[in-house]
């Protein structure tokens, strides 16, 4: 579970049993795209997902999936402190 502040930025990385395994990232079940508040790295076996400027609509359960392996992230989004 990741607790993260509106405007903070996130990262989950997922490490995968093979390299170069096609990965593709969920949010509550529906493929995360890439655009410019939304990065995806790879890193050798080490995938990461980065949102920049969190929003209170970024909250849910994240999964990096390559078919025969997956990583899954709660990701809570609170408001400024």
């Amino acid at each position: 579970m990741l607790n993260v502040l509106t405007g903070a930025e996130v990262v989950m990385s997922c490490e995968l049993s093979r390299p170069k395994a096609e990965v593709k990232w969920y949010k509550d079940g529906v493929e995360v795209k890439r655009n410019e508040n939304c990065r995806m790295e790879v890193d050798g076996r080490r995938m990461r997902l980065t949102i920049r400027q969190v929003t209170e609509e970024d909250g849910g359960i994240y999964l990096c999936d390559a078919i025969d392996d997956s990583a899954k992230f709660e990701v809570f989004v609170s408001g400024e402190s």
